[in-house]
């Protein structure tokens, strides 16, 4: 296979002043396919450099799913890279490097097809950052000509696949005290902002509105009953977040009619048998910030399709495209705003080896084809998404296709007990 040949910009800054920092990083923007890469301070080994570039495509370098294998986060740069639609790779304080690193980037631009620009402050060049003038084909700019050409390009508009700008997503729902319903609200007003404060009230109170409508109806006030009327209270919800906030308000009004209803966080935080989260700009944004493309890539499927772990095992390769999942015969469809988080993981699982009759998911480490996950493997990364990120995932205890709904409460974590 012939590679694409990488287009090559070697740009010389030898004043390198503040300015010319601020100006070359104010370039940056992902979503327009530029990346600008602050080489950090230090040993540069690839593991290091690799971080750097992980860290310019957004991803949370504490994050869960980080791991220091310098090969495996190079792999999941080429991923993301390559997902992410990236036209320009800019590496700023180039001249800190050995060539053995020039040749690192210049093989990952070949590879993903983008155009590599290095950038060099300050001092002159080493010999061997020189001969390799003299082996690959660099072409040198001045800076100020670099700035302004790119400057005028990102002023023409938006580039690449011509996807119109969007919103920036809303915050996400704020991380509330496990606090008993007793503290609950005061302990999100000492603690919350303002802003988020007033989110958490908005959800309580009317979660404490229809709650007193459902006392005030008359109904029988069992266990039966206010299964179905929590349950309708938190189908909707797309974080545990939200979900505690409505609970906990439906406590203190079952409370003053003599129901003590309790909540088992634990066991709410990782329930999911309520509606999908939604699949949006902010959803996706948080999963993208994931280094990890198999944890990024599982979560979604999760959101998208609903499907349990066990039927998350059976996906393959082809199974996924562009515009669609297919999970058990039913095909599920993909948002354009999260093709790219499929879009990295099945850059990895080709890169492995892996045909469209293998598996999606698999237990392969260090860039091997690796064999199928078990359903025990899918539902702990969920879980640790779940956990970290607050979204609501699979609600079963085990990772069955368990559609059943009875002990309902159990499953959930909540249990009702009359109080007079």
């Amino acid at each position: 296979m012939q590679l694409p040949e990488p287009g090559i910009w070697l740009v010389e800054d030898p004043d390198d002043t503040p300015e010319s920092t601020h100006a070359l990083h104010a370039l940056a923007d992902l979503d327009e396919g530029v990346v600008v890469v602050r080489v950090t301070p230090g040993p540069r080994r690839l593991h290091t450099v690799a971080m750097d570039v992980l860290t310019a495509l957004g991803k949370d370098p504490n994050g869960i799913g980080v791991v220091r294998v310098a090969e495996e986060n190079w792999r999941r740069c080429a991923a993301w890279l390559s997902a992410e639609r990236v036209q320009h790779l800019i590496v700023d304080r180039a001249e800190t490097l050995q060539p053995n690193r020039w040749q690192d980037f210049i093989g990952i631009a070949s590879h993903c097809g983008v155009s590599l620009w290095l950038i060099a402050h300050g001092a002159s060049l080493t010999r061997g950052q020189r001969e390799m003038l003299e082996d690959w084909p660099l072409t040198q700019v001045p800076f100020e000509q670099f700035i302004a050409d790119r400057t005028s390009s990102a002023c023409d508009g938006p580039q690449g696949d011509g996807r119109a700008a969007h919103a920036p997503p809303a915050a996400p729902f704020p991380t509330l005290p496990t606090s008993d319903f007793t503290t609950f609200r005061a302990d999100c007003r000492l603690l919350l902002s303002p802003d988020a404060f007033a989110r958490v009230e908005v959800e309580m109170q009317d979660a404490a509105a229809m709650t007193r409508q459902w006392l005030a109806d008359g109904r029988e006030l069992d266990g039966a009953a206010m299964k179905h009327h929590l349950r309708e209270l938190i189908e909707d919800c797309r974080s545990t977040g939200q979900a505690l906030a409505r609970l906990r308000a439906a406590q203190a009004v079952c409370l003053i009619e003599g129901l003590l209803v309790r909540v088992d966080l634990e066991r709410l935080a990782g329930s999911t048998q309520t509606a999908r989260p939604l699949v949006d700009h902010q959803l996706v944004g948080q999963l993208r910030a994931y280094s990890s493309t198999h944890l990024a890539a599982v979560a979604l499927v999760a959101c998208l399709t609903g499907a349990s772990p066990e039927a998350i095992t059976r996906l393959n390769v082809g199974d996924v495209t562009e515009d669609a999942i297919g999970v058990a015969g039913r095909s599920f469809p993909v948002p354009d705003v999260a093709w790219r988080v499929l879009a990295a993981h099945l850059h990895q699982r080709r890169a492995s080896g892996a045909l469209p009759e293998d598996a999606l998911f698999s237990d392969g480490q260090r860039g091997a084809l690796g064999d199928r996950s078990t359903p025990r493997a899918i539902r702990m990364a969920m879980r640790n998404v779940a956990k970290a990120s607050g979204l609501m995932l699979w609600g079963e205890r085990n990772s069955r296709d368990d559609l059943s709904q009875g002990h309902w409460l159990q499953r959930r974590g909540v249990s009702v007990r009359a109080v007079r």
